[in-house]
């Protein structure tokens, strides 16, 4: 059964730029304000420039919100590329230490950090790597406690600059703050995640509220 159903895949949320391109499709209405044409071949060229997950993801950061929905499915399609996917699989070795030691669980890890960092870039989303990372650890070691966090962001913290409070969590999940493994992951990691974190992983917020927490969210 683990094998059948060991890897999830969240479909992208559509954008507002292309929600309202596909509305007007729809009413037969022209479109007139799309992304110049020099606007959009120089962000292309950028894109095919990129030669890693970190530079792809911040030429997305560097341009409009419309821009990067426009950008953000051939942005994916260079991330899922040998040569860029390798870079990326070496970047996430230093999570290793926080997987359990099945081999399949570690194969997991990087087939679901791959699925879910396409799935934000479509969104518009250009969470950090390891903050994607080490909640994709999360996500697969201890599932109830992420599907806690996304459906209740309000309750584990009351501002976005706000380290994620678990002591908040409702006594049914007292068993599961006390597993040792989890309390070694969470204590050892070198990201500390945030409400708005936590909503970018798993695509609740916008990109635009993660500049300043990102900055507090990684232990130099």
């Amino acid at each position: 059964m683990d094998k059948l159903f060991q890897l999830t895949v969240p479909m992208p949320t559509l954008g507002p730029d292309t929600k309202r391109q596909y509305f007007d499709h729809v009413l037969g209405i022209q479109s007139s304000d799309q992304v110049g044409a020099d606007e959009s071949d120089e962000l292309r060229e950028q894109i095919e420039r990129s030669t890693s997950e970190t530079e792809l993801l911040d030429v997305l950061k560097s341009v409009s919100p419309e821009q990067r929905e426009a950008a953000a499915a051939r942005a994916v399609e260079r991330m899922s590329e040998p040569r860029i996917a390798e870079v990326t699989e070496h970047a996430l070795q230093k999570f290793t230490s926080l997987m359990d030691g099945n081999p399949r669980s570690m194969k997991r890890f990087v087939n679901t950090y791959s699925v879910l960092r396409a799935a934000r870039t479509l969104e518009g989303i250009t969470v950090d790597s390891d903050v994607l990372a080490f909640w994709t650890v999360l996500h697969i070691r201890w599932p109830l406690l992420t599907e806690y966090l996304e459906a209740n962001l309000n309750a584990v913290a009351s501002t976005g600059s706000t380290e994620v409070r678990l002591d908040s969590m409702p006594d049914e999940y007292g068993p599961l703050l006390e597993d040792p493994e989890l309390l070694h992951v969470l204590a050892t990691s070198p990201v500390r995640l945030t409400p708005d974190l936590v909503g970018a992983c798993c695509g609740a917020l916008a990109d635009s509220l993660l500049d300043e927490a990102v900055a507090d969210a990684i232990d130099q």
